[in-house]
């Protein structure tokens, strides 16, 4: 296992089906390994999961910090407006009852 892969080779242990977002964090910009992931994303969570990336080298600055929060603030908006479609969705499915007359 190479250091370059050693996340993906972490996530890919992990059990996340029940996940709602994905951060991809990587240290530099690799377009084949965001790819990679994507792609693992894709195949095990779906097409409909908000992912982003973002790149970090330490010490954080505070434009870094900054960057990290508007994400995770746009990530968590993006969840809830997905909740709130569902169960408008859900809601809109009411069934109709037949109604059941009985002779005398």
């Amino acid at each position: 296992m190479s250091p370059r892969h050693s996340a993906l080779d972490i996530l890919l242990t992990l059990t996340y089906k029940g996940t709602r977002a994905v951060i991809i964090v990587g240290d530099d910009v690799d377009p084949e390994i965001e790819t990679i992931y994507r792609n693992e994303i894709r195949e095990n969570l779906g097409t409909g999961i908000p992912t982003r990336v973002v790149h970090v080298k330490l010490p954080l600055d505070e434009f870094k910090k900054n960057e990290i929060h508007h994400i995770f603030d746009e990530i968590v908006e993006e969840i809830l407006e997905k909740k709130t479609e569902s169960k408008k969705k859900a809601s809109k499915k009411v069934t109709k009852k037949k109604k059941v007359t009985t002779r005398k």
